[in-house]
């Protein structure tokens, strides 16, 4: 009589328990089951119907019929990534991670600009397939996990916790023991675990960084919302409170546009992804503007960067990484202010205007030059200009008189 083996597979898991009947219509609706049934391992942090219940985005997926779903949209982007962020391609050997170690993993989740506007058409690959690629570099997005002690439990008991950050706080409970399968884990968490935001996004909602987001010109927060794989190394609101009062109303300024998109260009890489894991004793990461920053994570006083200590370090994003570091990691020198930047900082706009228009400015650029300039502030010269006080106004822009008058 012939063996007869039987597996039990993450479906059938999933399908033997009822806390996840809601989680098993977003896979089919998805077309994501002949996912789970091809791979050879994984891992399914998986949120229970009540967690799905709160997730507006999963809820709305789910009251659509099954025929406006085909119409509108055959693909489902949003909701198959989201999915796929909570799915592993392997099989983890024990779970939770030890007490005090937090624990990284590479999910199946590859992020990518989402297509738009949704299409009724098949996708260019069968749907169980991931698709390598977007925006980290052909790398798939990681998700942590930690155990720490239960503040609400008096007998010091512990509880796992997945999506957390580099510390092992926040994130969401486990709040199901992990079940086996045949080669599978099945882990029940309480919410559903959102993908990283972009760069851009999380910088905005980081309140150490609050300076650089109101400095940073328009154009900047666009290239750290689209570019692709970006390392970034971004100093937090007191390393910039050590510059000259008069530089920060500089960089301030309207004028800056070109100085600050120099100064975080020489903070962000463009090439393998910099995790902190991947940094070593004598770490060298090119920047986009050509400058070498130096990483030592052997430093006894912890990972420094160009001698700038790490604050806030692998903050996963859609399009990178984030860390944050207690100064700006510029060489010395390499950032001053000429004559005319002082006066763009101290609203003398008007009368840089009219050196420029005459070809006067080698007056106020030439870092060598050693002169007394008297200006008039914008506000002066509306005045100068409105009412002819002061002996009327200065000769026309671009003129010999305006020349001579100037020097």
């Amino acid at each position: 009589k012939p063996l007869q083996t039987t597996s039990t597979t993450l479906v059938d898991l999933l399908s033997a328990d009822p806390d996840y009947i809601q989680l098993l219509r977003l896979l089919q609706r998805t077309r994501l089951i002949p996912t789970l049934n091809k791979l050879n391992g994984s891992t399914l942090f998986a949120p229970t119907n009540d967690a799905v219940q709160r997730h507006s985005v999963w809820t709305r997926f789910l009251a659509r019929e099954d025929e406006e779903i085909q119409a509108n949209d055959n693909i489902n982007e949003q909701v198959r990534q989201t999915l796929l962020y909570h799915l592993l391609n392997y099989t983890l050997p024990t779970f939770p991670p030890a007490q005090n170690e937090v624990a990284t993993y590479n999910t199946l989740h590859f992020p990518r600009i989402p297509v738009s506007p949704p299409s009724p058409n098949p996708p260019p690959a069968p749907p169980w397939v991931p698709l390598p690629g977007g925006s980290l570099h052909n790398e798939s997005q990681r998700l942590r996990a930690a155990v720490r002690g239960d503040g609400d439990a008096l007998d010091g008991s512990t509880k796992a916790y997945v999506d957390v950050d580099a510390s092992g706080q926040n994130g969401t409970p486990v709040v199901k023991e992990p079940v086996s399968g045949t080669n599978c884990l099945l882990v029940g968490i309480n919410d559903v675990l959102e993908v990283p935001k972009s760069l851009a996004a999380i910088i905005k909602d980081t309140p150490e960084l609050s300076y650089l987001v109101n400095v940073l010109p328009e154009a900047q927060m666009q290239s750290l919302e689209k570019d692709p794989g970006l390392t970034v190394f971004l100093p937090e609101d007191d390393a910039w409170g050590v510059l000259h009062p008069v530089i920060r109303l500089y960089l301030e300024s309207p004028f800056a546009r070109g100085d600050l998109k120099w100064i975080v260009g020489m903070h962000v890489a463009d090439g393998k992804l910099g995790y902190s894991d991947r940094f070593g004793e004598a770490t060298r990461i090119r920047t986009i503007e050509g400058n070498k920053l130096r990483v030592n994570a052997s430093s006894p006083d912890g990972i420094t960067v160009s001698g700038a200590a790490l604050r806030q370090r692998d903050v996963f994003a859609s399009n990178g990484v984030l860390h944050t570091v207690s100064s700006l990691l510029l060489p010395p020198d390499s950032f001053t202010l000429n004559a005319e930047k002082y006066l763009l900082a101290l609203n003398c706009s008007s009368f840089v205007g009219l050196l420029r228009s005459v070809n006067l400015t080698d007056l106020v650029t030439d870092q060598d030059a050693e002169y007394t300039i008297l200006a008039p502030r914008d506000d002066v010269l509306d005045v100068i200009e409105s009412t002819g006080h002061g002996g009327g106004s200065f000769p026309e822009k671009g003129t010999d008189e305006l020349k001579k008058s100037l020097r």
